[in-house]
């Protein structure tokens, strides 16, 4: 950052906060470490706050139409664990009609509009638009995977899952092929699995997180009788979303709650949601009487992506990518 400081000009002050704190920090271990941080810095900081205290309400968020809209971070069940970015407009759900009208910044990650004044310089192509669009050909390719048992579930922890239903027979079990790991791509895996859905992802997702350790994709299957108990994700600079690929029809109690939302998965249609907030998922079984068209044995599958939050420009990005890099 200090090498080569124009790629950092159009940072959040908040973002300038945090690298402030990263410098005293691990400075402070070392004797010979001027635990300050460098001038450059410093005036870049003191510039930000007194711009900030100029055109930001601290209560308030405008858009380029002058209306107030989304709250912004922190919010009341909003509790990231790792990074938490002040002053980020925060909704638990994001559902594209609503946001539509409210002018929400992620209806650029919806469908492709043109770019409205003083928009962060990111290309605007619908990214959840073009998985949509997409859905049957990652479906195939998923299931293809699956039934030549070429690509295998690996369960996650059993401290993040539960039986939703102790007195049932049927085992808990959350588990996941990634394609993307904390930013790290999963070479063989997108090459010799799932070469069609990552030249989607790479290609037609901009938003997608890429060059940050917060940023993964994979297929997260759940089991009848399994729930993932209540947790916030590490950051809200990201948004999550699921496009569901397998829901057994007559699923009966089975849903994703976001703070107070709660949503059904249906196939072909995604949900957009801010992870940072308490949320949790249950599949707590499907009444297979009405023949369905299952074809994976009654789990529920998806394939979660996480996005950049669309109000992040490239400099924020970069700078959260050299702040928190792959693989950390």
């Amino acid at each position: 950052m200090q090498l080569e400081p124009e790629l950092f000009r159009d940072m959040r002050s908040e973002i300038w906060e945090e690298v402030a704190r990263i410098e005293q920090r691990f400075g402070s271990k070392s004797n010979h470490h001027n635990t300050s941080l460098p001038s450059l810095l410093k005036q870049l900081l003191k510039s930000f706050k007194r711009i900030r205290q100029l055109f930001a309400p601290a209560n308030s968020h405008q858009t380029a139409y002058g209306q107030e809209i989304i709250p912004l971070s922190p919010q009341e069940g909003q509790d990231p664990t790792v990074f938490f970015l002040q002053r980020l407009e925060a909704l638990p759900l994001h559902n594209i009609e609503t946001c539509a009208k409210q002018h929400c910044p992620c209806i650029r990650l919806w469908k492709e509009l043109p770019s409205p004044p003083n928009a962060p310089p990111v290309k605007l192509t619908g990214d959840i638009q073009a998985l949509k669009k997409s859905f049957s050909v990652i479906r195939e390719e998923l299931f293809s995977a699956i039934q030549t048992n070429t690509a295998t579930f690996r369960p996650f922890d059993d401290a993040v899952y539960q039986k939703e239903k102790q007195q049932e027979q049927q085992q808990a079990e959350w588990s996941s092929i990634y394609l993307f790991r904390q930013g790290i791509k999963q070479t063989h895996t997108c090459r010799t699995y799932f070469p069609i859905t990552t030249n989607i992802l790479e290609t037609m997702c901009p938003h997608r997180m890429g060059g940050c350790g917060f940023g993964s994709v994979y297929f997260s299957k759940l089991k009848q009788n399994t729930k993932v108990v209540e947790h916030c994700g590490p950051t809200n600079v990201r948004l999550r979303c699921h496009l569901p690929l397998n829901v057994p029809n007559n699923t009966s109690g089975s849903c994703l709650r976001v703070g107070d939302h709660c949503v059904s998965w249906e196939e072909g249609k995604p949900i957009l949601f801010d992870d940072s907030f308490l949320h949790s998922a249950v599949h707590a079984g499907f009444d297979d009487s009405g023949g369905g068209s299952d074809q994976c044995g009654g789990d529920r599958i998806v394939l979660i992506v996480d996005f950049w939050h669309p109000s992040l420009s490239v400099a924020d990005r970069t700078a959260l990518g050299v702040i928190y890099p792959p693989g950390s």
